[in-house]
């Protein structure tokens, strides 16, 4: 009797460790990269009048014509561009659905170079990487003087996650880093261009004027530097509360500028107030996970990175 009540009492402190786990890892909506939004796009006659397909995150379904895209019900945006500059329209697509290693769905990003040919008139590439991160994408996209401008970052969030939980697969090309000099022309030189994982817990506040200011309450950084041999599965990504994360070298040396919509509808870029308690309330959920990691048109060509399940341990 005293065995069978052992097993019993082991069987059931092992489903409630399962219940908790479970419990504290919450997936971000759409997170799991089971529904694709399809877009059939024709880019100008200009470049050819192709029609292109571009995938966004978010409610499945599928939208003919260049038309800008918006969802209430998904967060995600991806580094897949929608662009008019003085009335020319052009497509690029570097994040894919793609299938994981159970069969379900997941995201796919890939650093590619990017063209722009017009009949002969000119001829632009550029390096792009494939990111996808919680904000949505101002479309279209009227120009590319600041790419990160472009971007309406975070969520509303406000609980004190510990970390970040996600499946991947990694495959790192070793061709060098490509960057643009002058959008005509680029250059190789050697060196790694890591895939990146970013994680802020923000406190934003806004003025009568419109400006947002933010503490970084808690945050992440890692470089993901070796090709994997399959898939990594809960990949967990601890967050640094206060102070101690700019003792972070990752954190310290994260330049990257982080924009938002304010109350007046206008996309404004955040100012950082860069000392933190770490008890200030949180109030949004920055995330951005991308193949290249070495800046704007900057990265190695052919890095593949796989996405798939991304949760938060409250």
């Amino acid at each position: 009797m005293n065995h069978l009540r052992q097993i019993f009492l082991t069987f059931s402190f092992t489903l409630l460790a399962v219940s908790s786990d479970l419990c504290a890892q919450t997936l971000i909506p759409f997170g799991d990269f089971e529904e694709w939004v399809t877009r059939e796009m024709k880019e100008s006659g200009i470049l050819g009048g192709k029609t292109r397909t571009m995938y966004n995150i978010g409610p499945e379904e599928t939208i003919i014509g260049a038309k800008p895209y918006w969802s209430d019900k998904c967060y995600w945006g991806t580094s897949n561009a929608f662009a008019q500059v003085v009335g020319v329209t052009k497509v690029n697509t570097n994040v894919f659905p793609d299938k994981s290693h159970d069969g379900s769905g997941c995201a796919r990003l890939e650093t590619v170079i990017a063209e722009c040919r017009a009949l002969g008139m000119f001829d632009i590439r550029v390096l792009a990487g494939g990111s996808i991160f919680i904000g949505r994408c101002v479309e279209p996209i009227p120009n590319t003087n600041n790419p990160y401008g472009n971007f309406d970052w975070g969520m509303p969030y406000t609980k004190r996650a510990s970390a970040l939980f996600l499946d991947y697969k990694l495959k790192l090309s070793e061709s060098g880093i490509i960057h643009e000099s002058d959008g005509l022309k680029l250059s190789t030189h050697q060196g790694k261009d890591p895939a990146e994982i970013v994680v802020l817990l923000q406190s934003r506040k806004e003025d009568e004027k419109g400006n947002i200011v933010s503490s970084r309450v808690a945050a992440a950084r890692v470089l993901l530097e070796e090709s994997t041999n399959g898939w990594v599965i809960k990949k967990r990504v601890p967050l640094i509360y206060g102070s101690d994360q700019y003792n972070d070298p990752l954190l310290c040396n994260w330049q990257q500028e982080t924009y938002a919509r304010n109350s007046k509808g206008k996309i404004v870029k955040i100012k950082e107030n860069i000392s933190s308690t770490g008890q200030e309330p949180i109030t949004h959920l920055v995330l951005k996970i991308t193949s290249s990691s070495n800046g704007v048109w900057a990265g190695t060509v052919g890095n593949t990175f796989w996405i798939d399940n991304v949760a938060i341990e409250d």
